[in-house]
């Protein structure tokens, strides 16, 4: 069996992979597509741990040079959704969640403590060690306390603040309570935030305002006290310190004792050395003096490196991570005297985690509509797509010449020809497009599309004769001009959904209205309509469940009288068993035989949110669920995919290696280059700009070595970056070289 490409997340990296395609695990069962977005590093153990945003967590081994990923698909993890992390003094690695308290690692087990447990109402945004081994948590207008295996909910600490909101928090060594955080107050109508840093030592509190420090509270990036003295970050103004009651400032503004600007985060190694990272390098305080380390001095390509948080190891050595720019999602190593990025790093497939629609254009291509892009599927590679617009993009259809029409949340239609990667642009301005707003595309069988607008009808544009047929509700029997849904059956009968005006019926010409005072119907804002294989139509609404019609019987299904786990059902595809599956708004996915339900949540599954928006099913019943928030999902009963036990490691193998000779050159040089694993490999030439000057590569290859030639008879004398990608199982390796061209 071959190894089919898989996604990040995909695979299960602890344990075993199951070959077997009949007994396939859970693991097999799912995968997830969503930006990465590390949000918080720490040295556990020896291995670094990087929460990300909405998957999971990352582990990496200096010592192997391996890497790890650990998700609700392949741990006990009980959410994707990270947000801070935390070593104690009693070695325990403390993760919080964004949305459902925290986990905890010990000796090897995780212990979760999420909101049937604990006092925590949702998730964690601050994770700080007391006195004492007590472990404290903050959200906002949330405190609680974690000591002796007890929660001690601090509600009275908040209520007798001057403060409304706690974003972070430190202890000093007689028991007092420093605390970062807003008041709020209105002028008039509108709310604002006063910053204040506050100290509360048992009794009474005592604020700071920004008239203490001499520059503003809102940009506080952390506290920490150490010793005698409580050290503030601030993202503009740098580092400043309280001790004996003096304020003491370090920035690189006017005196440049710092590096600076955009300071990031900020590391106490004892209680009079500090280490802070800036967007331009980093600067030690060795407890007399600030020592500065640019980027640009170890490698001129770092100058705009654009790094987020770092970590002290044992050994001395900073870790951190990347979050933009040309190195996002990777991670760095700094000792003082190197500089590194570490490869591999982790792929972003789509940079979106909301999902509005997805549409299969065949068995080979899928394509998928998110807040901020286009993306297509094809055989286990992803492609971005950005057109000319602004907005969001909502529904996507392919016509009969292979054009790719999608509509936007108020810029109208875009259509992409990919022969000649052009677009077009129809607004209200450009066409007769009735209104920008759109929510519906749908094809017919002489190539039309039927546009849904949301406040103007619906239209039938012939692009090739560039006509447009506009409906509403004062030329036509439409009930309502905001159009929400299109379903074109095989014969021509056209299916429009609306919100508010119920269900339209279009049979050569010929209009039937279905609304909640004619009809069955339970209510007239339609979201969802698609058509079953055995011909009857489904029907979802915004809160009144799901509608099964045959012939001119309805029959309803919501919470009241059947299994569906929400009565707002967004998306609703049949498998090849018949069966039913919806997505909801608020419980997650259902599918339903005819008799029996079966919810699939974020409690009994790999789903990381309970907001499904869109769902369809591909040829192989492959389930592809677009959530809000939590990126894509793709769910199979029988596995995702074949995969060969011999050709999987539980780890990663670490790099590549690339070399060029003769460097420097003259307009022609040799790249050897060898990768670790097969998948698909690019090699690109940039400038120190950033700029792509070159592709020289982009195909499969074998695990290997390689080499390719690079001719630079058209461009000028200079430094130039030669990047290797490889793209293996759910991890992308890669590497780079310079070259120096010298003519």
């Amino acid at each position: 069996m071959n190894i089919r490409h898989l996604p990040l997340l995909s695979i299960c990296i602890l344990g075993t992979i199951t070959a077997s395609i009949s007994h396939a695990s859970e693991v097999d069962k799912w995968e997830m597509y969503a930006p990465v977005g590390f949000t918080d590093i720490g040295v556990y153990n020896g291995r670094l741990f990087i929460t990300t945003s909405r998957t999971g967590i990352i582990i990496y081994d200096p010592a192997s040079d391996e890497f790890q990923q650990l998700t609700k698909i392949n741990s006990k993890l009980h959410s994707n959704f990270h947000s801070k992390l935390l070593v104690d003094s009693q070695n325990r690695l403390w993760v919080g969640t964004y949305d459902n308290g925290v986990a905890m690692l010990q000796n090897g087990n995780w212990t979760i403590y999420d909101t049937t447990t604990t006092p925590f109402r949702n998730g964690i945004w601050n994770i700080k060690e007391g006195l004492n081994g007590s472990i404290w948590f903050l959200k906002y207008n949330q405190v609680i306390e974690f000591q002796n295996d007890e929660w001690i909910l601090h509600d009275s600490l908040l209520l007798n603040s001057p403060l409304d909101h706690f974003y972070d928090i430190t202890f000093d060594s007689s028991g007092g309570i420093w605390v970062y955080g807003d008041s709020i107050y209105y002028i008039g109508d509108l709310m604002r935030y006063e910053y204040l840093l506050g100290q509360y030592n048992g009794s009474k509190w005592r604020i700071y305002t920004e008239h203490d420090l001499g520059h503003y509270f809102g940009h506080i990036k952390k506290i920490q006290y150490s010793g005698n003295k409580l050290w503030v970050l601030t993202y503009n103004y740098g580092v400043s310190t309280l001790e004996d009651s003096i304020w003491t400032q370090y920035s690189h503004y006017p005196d440049q004792v710092l590096l600076g600007p955009d300071y990031r985060d900020m590391i106490l190694t004892s209680d009079s050395t500090c280490w802070v990272l800036c967007s331009s390098g980093f600067s030690y305080f060795d407890g007399y003096s600030w020592i500065n380390y640019p980027f640009e001095e170890y490698d001129s390509t770092y100058a705009n490196l654009d790094p987020y948080k770092i970590k002290v190891a044992e050994n001395g050595v900073l870790y951190g991570f990347i979050n933009s720019g040309f190195w996002r999602n990777s991670i760095f190593t700094f000792d003082t005297h190197n500089l590194e990025i570490k490869a591999p790093y982790f792929a972003d497939h789509i940079y979106d985690s909301g999902i509005w629609a997805i549409n299969f254009e065949n068995a080979n291509t899928t394509w998928v509509s998110t807040y901020n892009g286009l993306y297509s599927y094809t055989n286990g590679e992803w492609d971005v797509y950005k057109y000319n617009g602004y907005g969001q993009i909502r529904p996507n259809a392919i016509d009969h010449n292979g054009i790719v029409w999608i509509g936007t949340h108020y810029d109208g239609v875009h259509a992409l020809d990919r022969s000649t990667s052009t677009w077009s642009h129809y607004t209200t301005e450009t066409s007769e497009l009735p209104a920008d707003p759109i929510r519906a595309i749908a094809i017919d069988s002489q190539n039309r599309k039927w546009i849904g607008t949301w406040g103007g009808g619906f239209v039938i544009f012939d692009d090739e004769e560039n006509t447009w047929e506009i409906f509403n509700t004062e030329n036509s029997s439409l009930l309502d001009n905001d159009v929400t849904l299109i379903f074109i059956e095989e014969d021509e009968t056209t299916w429009i959904g609306t919100y508010g005006g119920g269900i339209s019926r279009i049979i050569q010409n010929e209009w039937t209205n279905y609304t909640t005072s004619n009809s069955l119907l339970p209510s007239n804002n339609i979201v969802a309509i698609n058509q079953n294989p055995d011909g009857s139509m489904w029907v979802g609404t915004n809160g009144k469940g799901l509608i099964r019609i045959e012939g001119e019987e309805m029959t309803i299904f919501d919470k009241s009288n059947s299994g569906i786990p929400d009565d707002h059902v967004g998306g609703i595809a049949f498998d090849s068993e018949g069966k039913v599956w919806v997505s909801t708004y608020e419980g997650g996915i259902a599918s339903f035989d005819g008799t029996n339900w079966n919810v699939f949540n974020t409690l009994n599954s790999p789903l990381s949110t309970d907001y499904i928006w869109c769902l369809n099913i591909d040829s192989d019943d492959t389930k592809w669920i677009g959530t809000w928030g939590g990126g894509l999902f793709l769910y199979n009963e029988n596995g995702i995919s074949e995969i060969d036990i011999n050709e999987v490691q539980n780890h990663i193998s670490k790099s590549i290696s690339i070399s060029n000779y003769p460097n420097p050159f003259n307009t022609t040089t040799t790249i050897s280059f060898t990768i670790p694993s097969s998948g698909g490999t690019s090699i690109e030439v940039f400038d120190l700009r950033g700029k792509l000057v070159k592709t020289l590569l982009n195909k499969e290859l074998r695990k290997g070595s390689y080499e390719i030639q690079f001719n630079a008879d058209k461009l000028s004398s200079g430094i130039y970056i030669c990047k290797i990608s490889t793209q293996s199982s759910h991890i992308r390796h890669h590497n780079t070289r310079k070259l120096l061209l010298i003519k």
